[in-house]
């Protein structure tokens, strides 16, 4: 009576194929190295189905943004048109203050370097989603 090999572990068929007399037995030996393959696919399968874990699995927030949408458009637009009459006037408004370049220049700097920092962030990201378009549409 031959052994049930299919019923077998991964690791009792690692244990037989170690200790089998494969002259002896050349026919299990050559059964067991079948299994052996099947549980040798499955895992190739399933590495390939797994995401890669050296890449971060869920994009962040900011690679999320499409910016093809009429929002986003509107949004930098928006953001560029802000940008422009700040620098142009010298003066940040708020509710109840206002910031200018003569009254505390290191805040106004820092302030304009951010938004000028966000809006080349969102232009490039306008470029470089038209370039994906253009590459999908050729």
């Amino acid at each position: 009576m031959n052994p049930d090999y299919q019923s077998y572990t991964e690791d009792e068929l690692l244990d037989a194929f170690e200790h089998i007399d494969k002259e002896a037995w050349p026919e299990r030996y050559a059964e067991i190295k079948i299994h052996l393959q099947k549980f040798a696919d499955e895992a190739k399968k399933n590495a390939s189905n797994e995401p890669d874990n050296s890449e971060v699995s869920e994009p962040a927030w900011w690679r999320k943004i499409d910016f093809n949408k009429p929002k986003e458009k509107l949004i930098t637009l928006g953001l560029t048109l802000w940008t422009l009459y700040i620098l142009s006037t010298g003066q940040i408004s708020a509710k109840s203050s206002q910031i200018s370049f003569e009254d505390s220049p290191k805040t106004y700097m820092f302030f304009m370097s951010f938004c000028i920092v966000i809006l080349i962030w969102r232009i490039h990201g306008h470029l470089t989603s038209h370039n994906k378009n253009l590459k999908r549409d050729c």
